[in-house]
């Protein structure tokens, strides 16, 4: 289970291979984070307040980046 916490890494695609590895097999990932293009408000924030206190790094995934990224790791099994 991760809440709110992949917008911490740098390296998204690191961050998602590696936990990807330690998952037993046949196990369960559930998360969400933070994806940049779906509400202008919320990149606003992000860009001028989280990103510049250092809670959350760049780059962000698109959503389509976010589901290419996790549709190479875990297959079909992506909701």
């Amino acid at each position: 289970l991760s809440m709110s916490g992949f917008q911490a890494f740098p390296d998204k695609p690191k961050a998602f291979a590696e936990t990807f590895r330690v998952l037993k097999q046949g196990g369960l990932f559930c998360g969400c984070f933070y994806v940049t293009g779906q509400r202008p408000c919320a990149d606003r924030f992000v860009r001028y307040v989280l990103n510049r206190k250092g809670l959350f790094v760049p780059p962000h995934l698109t959503r389509n980046e976010a589901e290419d990224l996790l549709h190479s790791l875990y297959g079909d099994k992506v909701t």
